[in-house]
Order: C-alpha cells, then sequence, then structure tokens
C-alpha cells in the first residue's frame, strides 16, 4: 500500500488541510540535535526507507484541523459543508480561531517511555498541571473549530523528523531501534519551552503556512 503523504522515492504528494502548531525554536537544542539526527539517519543502512522532514518544518501539532482527503462528519468542521473547498474552510477556521487564547509557554520533555516509532519523537509535558493546560487548549480550539477527532483526549504529543515509505526488513528494524533509542536518550534530561502556537495551513508536509498566531 501506498503512502499517502509521500512518493515512493521521497518526493511529497499533494497533501492539503490546516492545523494548529507550535514551531521548535530553530536554535533550540531540541531542533538542534534533530538536525544532528537526521544527518545520521541520512548516512544509515535504512535511509532509503525514510522521507525525512526539513529541519525548518519541525513543530508540535497542538490540535489538527481538517485534511482536504479526510472528509467526513466526525473529521471536518462541524457547520462547514463536506464538499467546501478547502481554500474555505481554510478561512473559516481561521476566523473562529481568532477567539481563542493561550498562555505560554508550554513546557515539556522527550518520553524515553513510549515505544519507538519511525519517525517521531514522544513528547510529555513536564507535570500534570502542564499536561492540563496542553488539554484544556486543545479543548478551546476544538470547542472553537467544531472539530473533535475520535481520540482526542488520548492524543500523544509528539513532534515528526519523517515518514516510513515501507516496512524495514528485520536487519533494518534491529539497527533502527538500537540507532532510534540512542538518539532519543540523547535529547533526555531537557525541558522544550514552546511558544504561542500558530494557526497554520499546508499544501504538503514540507512547509507550514502561518495564517494566525494564538495570543
Amino acid at each position: 500500500m501506498s503512502h499517502p503523504k509521500f512518493h515512493r522515492d521521497g518526493r511529497p504528494k499533494p497533501y492539503a488541510g490546516n492545523t494548529v502548531i507550535a514551531c521548535l525554536p530553530q536554535d533550540g537544542w531540541l531542533a538542534r540535535g534533530m538536525a544532528a539526527i537526521r544527518e545520521e539517519a541520512q548516512a544509515s543502512g535504512f535511509a532509503g526507507k525514510l522521507a525525512l522532514l526539513p529541519v525548518t518544518s519541525y513543530h508540535m501539532t497542538v490540535f489538527g484541523g481538517a485534511d482536504d482527503q479526510k472528509r467526513s462528519l466526525d473529521l471536518w468542521p462541524q457547520g462547514v459543508p463536506l464538499d467546501a473547498p478547502m481554500s474555505d474552510c481554510d478561512a473559516i477556521v481561521g476566523e473562529r480561531l481568532k477567539a481563542v487564547t493561550c498562555a505560554p509557554p508550554y513546557r515539556l520533555r522527550v518520553d524515553l517511555e513510549k515505544p519507538v516509532q519511525p519517525f517521531r519523537f514522544e513528547l510529555t509535558p513536564v507535570d500534570a498541571k502542564e499536561e492540563r493546560r496542553l488539554r484544556d487548549l486543545r479543548d478551546w480550539l476544538s470547542a472553537a473549530t467544531g472539530i473533535r477527532k475520535p481520540g482526542h483526549d488520548a492524543y500523544g504529543f509528539h513532534t515528526q523528523m519523517g515518514y516510513m515509505l515501507e516496512p524495514f526488513t528485520a536487519d533494518e528494524q534491529t539497527a533502527f531501534e538500537a540507532a532510534f533509542v540512542a538518539w532519543r536518550a540523547g535529547l533526555a534530561g531537557h525541558v522544550l519551552y514552546l511558544g504561542a502556537p500558530d494557526y497554520c495551513t499546508f499544501a504538503d508536509m514540507l512547509a507550514f503556512r502561518q495564517r494566525l498566531r494564538l495570543s
């Protein structure tokens, strides 16, 4: 089965939508660390199975919006026709989000407990209070946009470095897991401070266009 977001050679497929993300500070420890890991991954024996994202796209998704290719009542903004042009949907969601306020920074750490997944780093809030603040923000974004997807309450925060294009062989899987566990451990022990999230639109997975900064 082909990947919905990338061609087999790693070129992005059209995949339009909107989202609320907190960009990783480009001069911060996590973006720098992930950039170094990206270079190592590109030189690995399993690199051909991955589509690695540009460093400038690194972010944490705070709230996933509407995807052009996933138009159903449980995934689409309430009150927006399922056949509406994506540009109309983007404009409506952006207008609705103007009423949402937030209180950055949001503090998280790299999670060492969750299972390894290519090619993403799981993030966890630093404490229960910070967890509640982020969950409340997601609830406010859901209420404002009219989108409440299945699994809303269990959503796992993470930052994505790339996507698998096809399954690893057994040897590749072993090599990947060993490398990724070491990479992840190297990012542990620091606190990630994320600023105010941005409402963005995208045409594919390589770039996110800022439309509105939440305040």
